[in-house]
């Protein structure tokens, strides 16, 4: 049967494998579970975390690890792992970050995005990567990094934190990096904006959802809205996190307040300017969720980084067929000049 699914991939009129119109191939491979298999490990205070492995030797172009991104999980990018897989790249390994997905929750309510701790996120990926670079089927020589949004920003606080670790790497593309919230016109509040958060804590619970006790009512067109144009798609996400029980994830104030800090740190010139490896910045011109502008200063200040601006919304990788290949394209393309 996979002949036949890697038959058609191959013969569609993309350059990347699965059209909005055959997404089925994802359900069979969601459904069959031969193409990968989820694990698990020990993150940080012991908290058991949940990876996935896609495809079981190495790729003609190396390996590859993604690092996703808020309220997200494992299963979300099966299809994206698909169409690299079929491009050379294999094992690819991606895991859930602490309390979503399919990984163990903080607080009792599982729907609400909780860390205790801001540093934990980089330590999980460093004992991820560490996990990785024993499986005696990884690539060593050509091992590279995709990450999105909030995966982004851990992945260079992580680099900025432990910087001999871009060694193991030859390139990173960082998907909508999550530097800043988009806040387009009110630039101005925001040195005040966790002091604020802080005095709705007096009235709020802090582990509350930011949208208040009615988050779980938001519409779909409302969410979708700001992450795809792509309805196909974003349907594949919805079913997949079903059939996977990993259920969705609003940001809790507190998680709000540690991500503001975050993002000063991510954006401290001295911070980024120990980034050395290779970046390439995927942008979307009509993202609503970060900061475009904190993309552009970011990458500004590196030499060794590239911005590609994409016709699209927030999360390239389950967009509409036209803008979704352009992102991949770009990955592709840029990968490849930095493989050994």
């Amino acid at each position: 049967m996979f002949k036949k699914l890697f038959g058609l991939c191959l013969f569609v009129s993309s350059a990347f494998a699965v059209e909005e119109s055959q997404l089925h191939i994802v359900y069979q491979l969601l459904n069959e579970k031969k193409l990968f298999s989820i694990g698990s490990f020990s993150g940080q205070n012991d908290l058991t975390l949940k990876y996935l492995k896609f495809g079981k030797r190495k790729g003609s172009k190396g390996s590859l690890i993604f690092v996703n991104g808020m309220g997200e999980n494992v299963i979300m990018y099966l299809e994206l792992f698909y169409d690299l897989h079929l491009q050379g790249w294999s094992p690819i390994y991606t895991y859930d970050h602490r309390g979503q997905g399919l990984s163990d929750r903080i607080l009792s309510d599982p729907h609400v995005g909780y860390v205790e701790d801001w540093s934990f996120y980089k330590k999980d990926l460093n004992t991820f990567i560490q996990l990785v670079l024993r499986d005696s089927q990884v690539d060593r020589q050509n091992l590279f990094l995709m990450a999105n949004s909030m995966g982004s920003a851990i992945t260079v606080e992580y680099f900025q934190n432990f910087p001999n670790q871009q060694n193991v790497f030859n390139a990173v593309v960082l998907a909508s990096p999550f530097f800043g919230l988009h806040a387009r016109g009110f630039d101005f509040a925001e040195p005040v904006f966790p002091y604020f958060i802080r005095f709705v804590c007096l009235f709020r619970d802090c582990l509350s959802p930011i949208v208040g006790p009615n988050s779980r009512q938001l519409s779909r067109e409302v969410v979708q809205g700001r992450m795809t144009s792509s309805a196909d798609r974003y349907d594949l996400f919805t079913r997949s996190a079903k059939m996977y029980s990993a259920g969705h994830i609003v940001p809790s104030l507190d998680w709000v307040i540690k991500a503001f800090w975050m993002n000063r740190r991510v954006m401290n010139r001295e911070n980024i300017l120990k980034l050395t490896l290779p970046i390439l910045i995927l942008q979307a011109d009509r993202d609503s969720v970060v900061s475009n502008r904190r993309q552009k200063k970011f990458c500004g200040k590196i030499e060794n980084c590239s911005l590609k601006v994409t016709k699209g919304r927030h999360d390239h990788f389950i967009e509409a067929d036209e803008i979704r290949n352009q992102a991949i394209l770009e990955t592709v393309q840029f990968f490849q000049k930095y493989y050994q």
